[in-house]
């Protein structure tokens, strides 16, 4: 129940994988329609920027407060919750779409004019047309993160999706990866 605007034009190809980019569109959208009330805009656009492509995706939720705005890809991090948890999520979207779109040599950064102002966020990634040279100077995990591989990792988790999600990109880390669904 929300107004979805698209602008989106053909022609514009990306390097990466199809599946992981559909992932990061799939987990944008599915945020700002969580958080965008019955009736709200939500907007996502694509335009070619200089080398690359840049993806926005706008919503007139109930947008993100100053103090939270520079965490919001970090994991776990969500912002106040209502006791029932109607709008769901475990703070590991953000997380996943900043890591995939890192891996892909991309940027992707969060903005908002505070609460109740909406929310956008914007994905870059380099056009197929770019070297393979120039992706490779693209920014990278931290050092210290990206050393971190081949841990043994248990997921838990009732919902599903999430648990795949989780443990899909822990497994594109490197790790080894088992999941379960309950706690027996």
């Amino acid at each position: 129940r929300h107004r979805l605007e698209q602008s989106i034009p053909r022609g514009l190809t990306v390097l990466g994988d199809r599946e992981r980019l559909a992932q990061v569109i799939a987990n944008l959208l599915m945020n700002a329609a969580r958080y965008t009330p019955a009736g709200g805009q939500i907007e996502i656009a694509v335009v070619a920027n200089g080398e690359g492509a840049e993806i926005a995706v706008r919503d007139d939720g109930p947008g993100i407060a100053p103090e939270l705005l520079p965490r919001v890809f970090e994991l776990f991090v969500q912002g106040p919750q209502r006791p029932a948890r109607p709008e769901g999520g475990l703070g590991l979207g953000l997380a996943i779409v900043k890591n995939l779109v890192q891996l892909h040599g991309g940027t992707v950064s969060a903005h908002s004019d505070g609460l109740g102002r909406g929310s956008e966020f914007r994905v870059h990634l380099p056009l197929a047309s770019v070297s393979a040279e120039a992706a490779s100077h693209s920014p990278r995990l931290p050092a210290s993160a990206a050393n971190v591989r081949g841990w043994r990792v248990l997921v838990v988790d009732d919902n599903r999706d999430a648990a795949d999600m989780l443990a899909e990109a822990l497994e594109l880390d490197g790790h080894v990866v088992r999941v379960a669904y309950d706690g027996l």
